[in-house]
């Protein structure tokens, strides 16, 4: 709740309009472009000759490394949607990640954004994931244009968009999350919240639900009421924190290559 107000709050999605050339590009004479054509060729004839010399196996053909960037902004362009609740999909989005990642055990070192355990029941249907379907769903046109992305690096990086595109902190990204064959990967229920028990608390006089008990938590415990003083002087320490505390969440029992970097990917406004 209070995470979806903020994203309400701090809304501040803006379209980005390209501009592309439309100059035709002169056409070569006929005196040049057939001794451009035939050195062409015969460069490819002699390359191939040489290739197929030098080796028995087939051509092999090096993989275009997918560009994060161009993922980051296909999610940004499908976050708007009018006739979808308030008009965003960015809390959805968020939570997602979130579900995603916080069903992290220390202990067994299991559950996370490592394998997108969500696409399988019984997770799916836990309570704590009620209504994520539609963020899945919706991040399905994104998988279909980028298939070299996994479900598990597609769902966290949609949470580093929603929150960078609502105005939010910077959060800094990697790659590397693998997606689970089957079920038996799942985690057992009861990591997370379930969202339909204990979530509200009735207001004595008007019977109406109002605070979540983290919202009670950050007014009455001493410790997280300091912090909560803190950032609402400070947005800056918020942000630094947050992004921080995001990405280590993230992060949490994933198996990275050493030599994967995180990255900063740029908002589109």
């Amino acid at each position: 709740m209070f995470t979806r107000q903020l994203l309400r709050n701090n809304a501040l999605f803006r379209v980005n309009l390209r501009k592309f050339s439309t100059q035709n590009t002169p056409k070569p004479t006929k005196s040049k472009a057939v001794p451009l054509a035939f050195l062409t060729f015969t460069g490819l004839g002699a390359a191939s000759y040489f290739y197929y010399q030098q080796s028995d196996s087939k051509p092999t053909f090096l993989k275009k490394p997918l560009n994060y960037q161009e993922v980051y902004n296909k999610i940004a362009d499908i976050l708007e949607d009018v006739d979808y609740d308030d008009g965003s999909y960015g809390p959805v989005f968020l939570r997602l990640a979130w579900h995603a990642a916080g069903t992290y055990d220390l202990n067994t070192n299991t559950g996370g954004s490592n394998g997108s355990t969500m696409r399988f029941n019984p997770e799916s249907s836990h309570g704590a994931n009620a209504g994520l379907k539609i963020a899945r769903d919706r991040l399905e046109q994104v998988k279909k244009e980028f298939p070299a992305i996994t479900h598990a690096d597609l769902w966290s990086l949609a949470g580093v968009v929603a929150i960078q595109e609502a105005g939010g902190p910077i959060i800094k990204w990697r790659p590397g999350r693998k997606d689970a064959d089957s079920e038996t990967a799942c985690t057992p229920d009861g990591r997370l919240p379930d969202a339909a028990l204990g979530q509200d608390h009735e207001d004595k006089a008007t019977k109406e639900l109002m605070m979540l008990p983290a919202d009670l938590a950050f007014i009455n415990d001493k410790k997280f009421k300091s912090f909560v003083t803190l950032y609402a002087k400070d947005e800056k320490k918020f942000f630094e924190d947050f992004a921080y505390s995001f990405q280590k969440l993230e992060e949490l029992g994933v198996p990275f290559d050493e030599n994967t970097k995180p990255m900063v990917l740029k908002p589109t406004f």
